[in-house]
Order: structure tokens, then sequence, then C-alpha cells
């Protein structure tokens, strides 16, 4: 189910090889770190809906019915975490971890430090290519982490705004400190806690406290 409430800002914190053409690489437009960062808060600023979606190796492999590192697989998170992957329109920001030579590789990346291969990224392209179909459009999940290190101007400029926002809600790891939570996103961020570890099999208690809170704030 889809819930859109204009004017709300919320936030979402959580983390087999196949046949392809590597051209595809080449083909897709990748969006670094300052466009990502930057087209996500005229988002916001506008009011507009949206959403900017960080998948990694380990939602590719729940999207596929297979497990997670911290995250049991189940037949209904596959199919929600398919959906997700399908969700398509304007400012519908999909994310996948590329960060390779020619596509997605930033000044200052290092292996151990965002840095992947190429072979390594088309191994990741080549699932995700099953769930997320006609990939053309990526934006990288390690826009902040890669500002904070390498254009901390540009990553406090971000984190301001995000806190100058009004009605924010954190939905988030249970083991964040409540002083990060207020460094990062101000006192007046409501926080609804979730597991650490398969938080899905929460998600019906984590969707309506959270729904109690976006409806009495719309």
């Amino acid at each position: 189910m889809k819930h859109y409430f204009p004017g709300l800002l919320v936030f979402f914190l959580y983390t087999s090889v196949f046949s392809i053409d590597p051209s595809l690489l080449d083909k897709i437009i990748y969006h670094k770190s300052k466009d990502t960062l930057s087209k996500i808060m005229h988002t916001i600023a506008h009011k507009e809906k949206g959403v900017y979606l960080r998948f990694g190796d380990g939602d590719v492999s729940l999207a596929m019915g297979r497990p997670d590192m911290l995250q049991q697989h189940s037949p209904e998170l596959c199919n929600e975490m398919q959906k997700a992957f399908q969700l398509s329109g304007t400012n519908v920001f999909k994310c996948l971890v590329l960060n390779c030579p020619g596509v997605g590789f930033e000044k200052g990346m290092l292996p151990g430090k965002f840095f992947n291969d190429r072979k390594h990224a088309l191994n990741l392209l080549s699932q995700a290519i099953n769930v997320w179909p006609h990939i053309k459009e990526v934006y990288t999940p390690t826009a902040l982490h890669y500002c904070a290190t390498d254009h901390p101007d540009y990553a406090i400029r971000f984190i301001r705004f995000l806190r100058s926002c009004k009605n924010k809600i954190l939905i988030g790891n249970e083991n964040i400190p409540e002083s990060i939570r207020n460094l990062l996103f101000g006192a007046d961020c409501e926080f609804v806690p979730t597991p650490a570890q398969n938080a899905y099999c929460q998600i019906n208690s984590i969707d309506r406290e959270s729904m109690n809170f976006l409806q009495s704030n719309q």
C-alpha cells in the first residue's frame, strides 16, 4: 500500500552470476553525489512527492527470494521488494552501488572507500536487471557519505537543509543514539524505532505507528 503526504518529510534508514552485455554499464546515466543530493533538496523544497531508494546487493537478493545478512526472506517481502525496484515516475530516485571507472566513479574514491571495479559492478547489475527491468538511470547511494569525506561543505549544507524541514519522521534502527538523531535531523524529528535485524517481521506495527504520526500532521 502506498501512502502520500505532501509537505511531510519521511526518512527510512536500514542497509549468482548471470551473463550480461558489459556495454550495458556504458549506457547507464549515473547521477553522481552532488547532483543526487541537489535533486533530493529540490524535491523537498518544492514540496513534491518523491522517494530516494538506496538499493544494495542485499536488497537485490531479497527481491530475488534470497536471504540477506540482516533480514530473513519471505514471499511477502520478495513481492514488496520487487514492487519497490519497479517503481517509476517523477522524483523516483533509484540507486545502485556501481561506483566503478566510467560509471559513477568520482575523484577520491579508492578500494575500500566507495570504489568498485567494473567486474563487481557488472555482476551486481546483472542480478538487479532481473527485478529492475530497463535500467537506464541510476543515482548513487553513497552521495552523502562521499560528500562527507570529499566535499564536507556540501554534506553540511544538505544536513542543515534537512534539519530546517518541518514535520519530519525518522523510521530507522532502534540503536541510533538520541544524540545522533538530534544532531542530524533536529530534536523535532519524530522517531519510529525498528529492529536492527529482521525489521520486516514488525512491518505492520511500524507502519501503524508511522501512519498515526503522518495523519496527525497533515
